[in-house]
């Protein structure tokens, strides 16, 4: 089981069994889904990019319940959107009834996509980023990107970064790296990413690259 599956899963378990719209919900009252934590950014990078295609096509990856992929739709956009979560593309397709909407959900794992030279015009993370932790995933996240992008398509990329003053209680976190672990204590079988610390197991949980290290890395793909 790749590691960055059990979370977002239970995740989008628990979202279901409280009757929330999305992950953000979970945290804080003052998100919806017409008002999710990333559509400042949207709102923002939007009105800058420039494609002149008649039927502008975009995806987002980690779309969760689709309120980034129903945005996208609703200004213009014909909208792929991708979740490894089970649940979480469950309720999309249910909101997507509620709403009308003709967003094309797909479950499956961005890292392990069959998607090829689709030539979107937009390509759009939604937090997934963070999420997505060790190098070899991240380069196999990074090919599909540059494999499913028009040549002259944009990227927009919402993630947490490092800070200085973030404290990481309850992990492992190596700050050369950016790289967040977390303890296992049992089913260690079960997990094919795990790794050896202090005579300690841990699975990989979060990235939080420098802003200049994350610029270098985007920069390769």
């Amino acid at each position: 089981m790749k590691y960055y599956f059990k979370e977002y899963e239970k995740g989008y378990q628990l979202l279901k069994k409280k009757n929330k719209s999305i992950w953000a919900e979970l945290f804080s009252e003052e998100f919806s889904f017409d008002k999710f934590d990333m559509l400042s950014f949207m709102e923002q990078a939007l009105p800058l990019i420039s494609i002149k295609n008649k039927h502008k096509r975009a995806l987002e990856y980690g779309c969760g319940t689709g309120a980034g992929a129903y945005y996208l739709e609703q200004n213009g956009f014909i909208v792929d959107a991708i979740d490894i979560s089970p649940t979480a593309i469950e309720l999309a397709k249910e909101i997507a009834n509620q709403r009308e909407s003709k967003v094309n959900y797909i479950l499956g794992d961005v890292c392990n996509s069959s998607l090829k030279n689709i030539n979107y015009d937009l390509i759009v993370d939604n937090y997934c980023l963070q999420g997505i932790v060790t190098d070899d995933d991240r380069k196999r996240l990074f090919s599909f990107i540059h494999s499913n992008l028009s040549s002259i398509g944009y990227y927009l990329i919402g993630s947490v970064i490092f800070k200085e003053d973030r404290v990481y209680e309850d992990c492992y976190f190596d700050e050369e790296s950016g790289k967040c672990y977390v303890e296992i204590i049992d089913k260690l079988n079960e997990y094919e990413d795990k790794i050896q610390i202090n005579n300690k197991y841990y699975i990989p949980e979060r990235k939080h690259p420098k802003p200049e290290n994350l610029k270098l890395e985007v920069g390769k793909c």
